[in-house]
């Protein structure tokens, strides 16, 4: 009764008792290098998807600055407005003033 036909290719146990496959040099190697190769092909989907994450991140940020842009000039016309009013109530109280004041003097 010989090992099966799947075996054949295997090398013979490396002790005397092992019954186990054991791989041969060729093979271990080949294994080694099927495993590089899985890393190596993760390695490159995630950072094909770290690329394109962070492109769209960047899509993103930008949208928000255009945003935050329009928003802050809204508030800085607010602040000219308020600004002009101050402007113009600081004038009616200096007249105001200088009313009162002349008129007591």
């Amino acid at each position: 009764m010989g090992r099966p036909q799947a075996w054949a290719t295997l090398a013979p146990p490396a002790r005397c008792g092992d019954t186990g496959p054991v791989l041969s040099g060729a093979q271990v190697w080949t294994v080694i290098g099927g495993f590089f190769g899985m890393i190596a092909a993760l390695m490159t989907l995630m950072l094909a998807n770290v690329a394109s994450l962070r492109s769209t991140i960047q899509d993103k940020v930008d949208g928000l600055a255009g945003r935050m842009d329009a928003r802050f000039e809204a508030v800085d016309a607010r602040f000219e407005g308020v600004n002009r009013r101050l402007d113009n109530l600081d004038r009616d109280v200096q007249a105001l003033t200088g009313r009162v004041f002349r008129d007591r003097g």
